[in-house]
């Protein structure tokens, strides 16, 4: 199985840190959260991964040779400017495009979340994503039919785009992993420069695709975007 590593970003609310050190590449439990995140990928049958670089990526890089490529098969997809999810992953089409489907994980986020099982749940639902969704406080929700199908958003400045009735909608916050069959290149073509992985699921939403969600239950999950969340990582793994 192919997966991708979104491990780009700025790490601008991480302040100081960030300035320095690659979001991805700082530590909690003796480890970078690259590896956490390349280990768990390993578990779940990932055999070959592709990581995005930008901000200070020759860091990143050299991190990853050290560490002999977790040992996996890995690949480098430079941005000379930053392309967002959603551009981040088609400008890995190449790559990621032979594979019937692959998982995409945020590079700061932790979670013990069995991601074999998402991949055993998109498989069986033939979504064209399925989504890895929690019920915690977000000021960026997303918004699911009763049946689990993608149907809008909300974001923080009051902004949405929702289809359907609102009322009859619920409200699952993003972990920042899923899985994509390769058909979803397809609504990526009028799409170019920096734009959201979201805005390429709203087009196929309309275009009459399933986008699923599957629920992480009670599994621990966190993003480490600010010092605060950052050392409750620390203290949860010691």
């Amino acid at each position: 199985m192919k997966a991708m590593i979104l491990a780009a970003g700025f790490g601008t609310r991480l302040g100081a840190i960030g300035k320095t050190t690659p979001k991805c590449l700082v530590e909690a439990g003796g480890k970078a959260m690259l590896e956490h995140v390349a280990q768990r990928l390993k578990l779940a049958g990932v055999t070959e991964l592709v990581i995005n670089l930008h901000h200070l990526g020759d860091q990143v890089k050299s991190f990853v040779e050290r560490r002999g490529n977790f040992g996996v098969q890995v690949t480098f997809s430079h941005e000379a400017t930053i392309l967002g999810t959603g551009g981040g992953i088609k400008a890995a089409r190449k790559f990621l495009a032979d594979a019937p489907y692959f998982l995409v994980h945020n590079g700061d986020v932790y979670s013990e979340f069995d991601l074999a099982a998402l991949a055993q749940t998109h498989v069986a639902t033939r979504a064209l994503a399925t989504l890895a969704v929690m019920t915690r406080e977000t000021s960026r929700p997303l918004l699911f039919t009763p049946e689990g199908r993608l149907a809008g958003w909300q974001g923080g400045t009051g902004s949405s785009e929702i289809i359907g009735d609102e009322s009859t909608l619920i409200k699952r916050a993003f972990s920042g992993i899923h899985i994509l069959s390769r058909e979803i290149f397809e609504y990526m073509d009028q799409q170019s420069g920096e734009f959201s992985i979201i805005s390429t699921y709203m087009r196929a939403v309309k275009a009459g695709a399933q986008i699923a969600a599957c629920e992480t239950g009670n599994s621990f999950w966190i993003d480490i975007g600010t010092p605060e969340k950052l050392q409750e990582l620390r203290r949860r793994l010691g």
